[in-house]
């Protein structure tokens, strides 16, 4: 009716891609009238979608490939994709976890402990939170994950992006480490631990033994100044060593 029609071809001569802009417009009356047609090879347009593809390329391998869990969500929580890390290591399928909420995932036991916390991590804002999951052999892996909402035009939420980096060497690290401690501040046998021949950590047994009021009097010492003078020469050798 407007008597214009403006659009967008693809050509490809050769192997050669090419983007063709083409314009045509009515000329005359509207029983008798002829077609203009003005056809503009777009030069970058095909460049532009061939970094395009190398990005999108680019980014898929990224993410199926990352030994981190990414996944994304719909708004309501459902998984939508899950690389293969994710995958494997949850020993689930892709149709046993598409369509699913995460926190179907999640080990309840864990999430009891950190609902508050974990109530954040899927809101309209950035957030970051420990969240535990369980495989289908009924391992936890504790994962760092961080979430990152994505808005429409409207400000409507359309989706999550999902990161989960497993900590769980970490985790087990950290329980260990606090079972030492434990032990070592409850012995009854005085402890020590020397480093270029200064103590830098020393248990309440230890203080006791030596009449110290606390242990900060013990810290930065040479553990030869608490040592009889008939075996200073042992101990020197034994510290050397």
């Amino acid at each position: 009716k407007e008597g214009k029609w403006n659009s967008e071809f693809k050509l490809v001569t050769s192997g050669k891609e090419e983007f063709l802009e083409t314009r045509m417009g009515r000329i005359g009356e509207e029983t008798k009238f002829e077609i203009a047609v003005l056809v503009t090879v777009v030069p970058k347009r095909a460049e532009m979608e061939r970094e395009l593809k190398r990005s999108e390329e680019l980014c898929r391998n990224i993410v199926t490939h990352s030994n981190d869990f990414i996944c994304i969500l719909d708004k309501e929580g459902k998984i939508i994709y899950a690389n293969p890390s994710f995958r494997k290591s949850l020993d689930y399928d892709e149709k046993e976890i598409k369509g699913h909420k995460l926190f179907e995932f999640v080990d309840k036991t864990q999430v009891k402990k950190n609902e508050k916390e974990l109530g954040k991590i899927f809101g309209k804002k950035p957030a970051t939170a420990e969240l535990p999951l369980r495989t289908k052999s009924g391992r936890v892996i504790f994962t760092l994950t961080k979430t990152n909402p994505i808005f429409g035009f409207d400000d409507e939420l359309l989706y999550h992006n999902v990161i989960m980096v497993d900590i769980t060497a970490q985790k087990e690290s950290q329980r260990d480490m606090q079972l030492i401690r434990t032990v070592f501040e409850a012995s009854i046998d005085g402890i020590i631990v020397i480093k270029e021949r200064k103590i830098i950590l020393a248990n309440d047994a230890f203080a006791t033994m030596f009449g110290a009021k606390n242990i900060g009097e013990i810290i930065g010492s040479d553990p030869l100044d608490f040592c009889d003078s008939s075996s200073l020469s042992i101990m020197a050798k034994a510290i050397q060593k």
